[in-house]
């Protein structure tokens, strides 16, 4: 075991760090694949030779799985630190089952990191800064970025943090022209999701996405299959999908709908949307005008209503997930758009009653969300280079979240010295050892950043924030130079690895 760790800890050296090489893998007979982060990496391991048949074969799969596992669930919530993640637990783990196999308490271990790991998401929290300019938001582009990409994209991208905010949703597109493009198209975004999983159509990011869908807006309770007929029949002939916003809806007719898309006959999805009743939030009118849809309202006892082709609207694109659904309307919607902001505007000037006001500035900073379209001219493995911008762009909107952390190894190693500090006040008896592996895996990172034992011992000098950039070759302060992580990739790292390590411990055997 602990030979394995040795092995998946230098092989994650590889492509840890700004300067690290560019992974192609490819298998026999198999399309060669980019491997832009340590979890891609970590899958495409494969055991053949003797020296490491016998592992392979004790805990392979599941071992590697729960490695992967913890790797990918750092970057998918920051879109970073998959390859931090696996140097921690892999270094981690190692040194552990080294001192179990020397007969230390495992008890005193798992006590001692557990309580460390909650230390780490204190300091964390504490020392993150919130994103206050646009250069910051640049820095932590820049620090993310390292050598995954063109360089020629690293400038297109700063421009798009230029209109970037917390709600912003991205879409990266192939483009035609010979140059990189940035849209940016309004859109409304809904706090309901599809009501049923089997209307997905995007197994990937589970979720629907229709383009040029049509939209039906209705508080009528959908009762039966005929008072949709000429609908769904209009959208057949036309091969379109239809989007459902209702109050009410039948099983019998949510599951004749399911079925429907499920055999490919129809492409549909169904969101309930239900607003209390004395909170005029106006979100179903909005989006109507919006969609240039008939809103259809009447009485709930009004059952045997049918809908024609006169009530349907339209929109550009619709994204439904699990809990969001957000629209994004088409140039005539746009125009409609800024039209009704400037009327809401001048209601909410000449309003004097507060909770009035406060519903249309809710429904002003609605309407104002954005969408922004990245197109990018074909290149080679253009499916690998938008995994890695999507995840650069995660990345960014975890830092919008959280806040922002020094890099270059500048808060792990200040980090080092607050966790034996601390561990001296918080640990009990044998658990203080924790705190000597966990201060041993924090100077891992800036042992492999840097090398050179010259720019090692110039950086053991250095002060907080103040760390080496291996990409200008100089002593930069990492808050004002725009060195710096996401807090939640760092966070995420910490505490997955950590997790990971516990949970090993206690269910695996050193041998």
């Amino acid at each position: 075991m602990v030979e394995t760790l040795r092995f998946i800890e230098k092989c994650i050296s590889l492509v840890f760090g700004p300067k690290k090489k560019s992974v192609l893998f490819a298998k026999s007979k198999q399309k060669m694949t980019y491997l832009p982060n340590g979890s891609s990496f970590f899958k495409s391991f494969e055991f053949e030779n003797d020296r490491f048949s016998r592992i392979s074969q004790n805990y392979h799969p599941l071992f590697f799985q729960i490695f992967e596992q913890a790797a990918t669930k750092t970057y998918t919530i920051s879109g970073d630190g998959s390859t931090l993640t696996l140097l921690f637990a892999s270094t981690l783990l190692k040194d552990a089952f080294q001192l179990v196999l020397s007969g230390y308490n495992l008890s005193f271990l798992q006590n001692g990191l557990k309580k460390l790991n909650h230390f780490f998401l204190t300091k964390i929290l504490d020392e993150s800064q919130p994103i206050r300019t646009e250069e910051n938001l640049k820095g932590v582009l820049r620090t993310a970025f390292g050598c995954k990409l063109n360089p020629e994209i690293l400038p297109f991208l700063q421009t798009m943090t230029e209109s970037m905010s917390r709600d912003t949703v991205f879409s990266i597109e192939e483009n035609l022209a010979p140059t990189n493009e940035i849209e940016t198209v309004q859109g409304i975004e809904i706090e309901k999701g599809f009501l049923s999983s089997y209307f997905v159509n995007d197994t990937n990011r589970f979720e629907v996405r229709y383009d040029n869908p049509f939209i039906l807006i209705t508080t009528i309770p959908l009762q039966a299959m005929e008072q949709i007929a000429d609908i769904l029949k209009e959208i057949q002939q036309k091969k379109r999908p239809l989007v459902i916003f209702t109050q009410e809806i039948s099983k019998d007719v949510l599951s004749s709908l399911i079925v429907n898309t499920i055999q490919k006959k129809l492409n549909v999805v169904v969101i309930k949307y239900t607003s209390i009743q004395f909170l005029k939030d106006g979100l179903m009118e909005d989006l109507a005008l919006l969609t240039h849809t008939h809103f259809v309202q009447k009485e709930v006892s009004s059952s045997n209503w049918k809908f024609t082709n006169q009530d349907l609207g339209v929109a550009k694109k619709i994204i439904v997930t699990k809990n969001k659904t957000t629209c994004f309307v088409s140039k005539f919607g746009q125009v409609l758009l800024t039209r009704h902001l400037n009327e809401l505007a001048r209601a909410l000037t000449l309003n004097d009653s507060e909770y009035e006001r406060s519903l249309l500035q809710t429904r002003i900073n609605r309407l104002s969300g954005q969408f922004i379209k990245l197109k990018f001219t074909p290149v080679y493995q253009m499916e690998q280079q938008n995994q890695v911008i999507e995840n650069l762009i995660q990345t960014l909107k975890s830092a919008l979240e959280e806040g922002i952390l020094p890099g270059g190894g500048c808060f792990h190693k200040a980090l080092q010295t607050e966790v034996m500090t601390w561990s001296n006040m918080n640990l009990l008896g044998e658990e203080f050892v924790a705190a000597y592996l966990v201060a041993n895996v924090l100077t891992k990172p800036s042992f492999l950043l840097f090398s050179k034992k010259s720019i090692f011992s110039l950086f053991q000098r250095l002060n907080y924030p103040y760390s080496y950039d291996l990409s200008e070759n100089k002593i930069v302060h990492c808050f004002d130079d725009g060195l710096v992580d996401a807090a939640k990739s760092i966070r995420g790292s910490f505490w997955n690895a950590i997790t990971l390590v516990t949970l090993l411990l206690t269910t695996w055997e050193p041998f």
